[in-house]
């Protein structure tokens, strides 16, 4: 075989600590002889980073009409509340918090150390991203669609902004699924699901604590999760079309 016909073999995702995305999958690794920051790696995540934006868009527009017409109002009402005797509140008022501020903070904070002294530089942004964009997004879309709050009983625990979309819900989907893709990377398939199902069970339960509190709508959590939700996707594949994956030289 003539030599210049040749390529050398890709080289392979190192397994320690930088290695932060574990193996890449096929689609996605470099090919034979081609930068590993070329476009060749960068334009896959470039494209899902803009099918997440163009979703946030489609989503936020689809919501716009849904108020405005009453739409929303209807699917609140056939969706119906909770008992209003409410004996769960303290409870769920002790499970909201996990999509209040403080909790929010304090988990992307502890992630970001973390994932910072393991040298994981990309999935640390990544988390600081997920966590900071959701709550601009919620100081954003709460007076945009200004929203009331729902008054047919008295709400068992405090809140002080608009309605729409619920700014626990938005946060706890934009975090937590995050949390469990960047530190499930590494582990066995059916142990990192069984992480992203958790966290998903956990944005569910801070959703519903919202609607039994009665400070939130359905319309409110079903929102916001998937604001949350699309944002974390965005975050994802955004910063890997920023920062691609190198390949180890030698």
């Amino acid at each position: 075989m003539n030599p210049k016909l040749s390529s050398p073999a890709a080289p392979k995702p190192d397994s320690g600590p930088d290695a932060e995305d574990g193996v890449l999958p096929a689609a996605l690794e470099p090919l034979p002889g081609v930068d590993p920051g070329s476009s060749v790696v960068r334009e896959p995540w470039r494209r899902y980073a803009l099918y997440g934006l163009a979703a946030l868009a489609l989503w936020g527009a689809l919501w716009v009409l849904m108020l405005a017409s009453g739409a929303a109002d209807a699917v609140d009402a056939r969706i119906g509340g909770f008992d209003p005797a409410a004996p769960l509140a303290g409870m769920m008022r002790d499970l909201t918090s996990f999509g209040s501020a403080t909790f929010i903070t304090l988990f992307a904070l502890t992630g970001w150390i973390v994932l910072m002294a393991r040298r994981r530089t990309r999935d640390a942004l990544q988390v600081a991203l997920a966590a900071a964009g959701s709550g601009l997004w919620v100081e954003t879309l709460k007076p945009l669609y200004a929203r009331a709050r729902p008054d047919a009983l008295p709400a068992l625990t405090e809140w002080f902004s608009a309605s729409f979309p619920s700014g626990h819900t938005l946060m706890s989907a934009a975090l937590y699924p995050t949390l469990a893709v960047v530190f499930g990377a590494t582990l066995k398939p059916a142990v990192r699901q069984a992480w992203f199902a958790a966290a998903l069970a956990l944005v569910v339960t801070v959703a519903l604590s919202r609607v039994y509190l009665r400070v939130h709508f359905p319309t409110d959590v079903i929102g916001g999760s998937v604001f949350g939700l699309l944002w974390a996707w965005v975050a994802h594949h955004g910063l890997r079309a920023l920062l691609p994956y190198r390949a180890p030289m030698g």
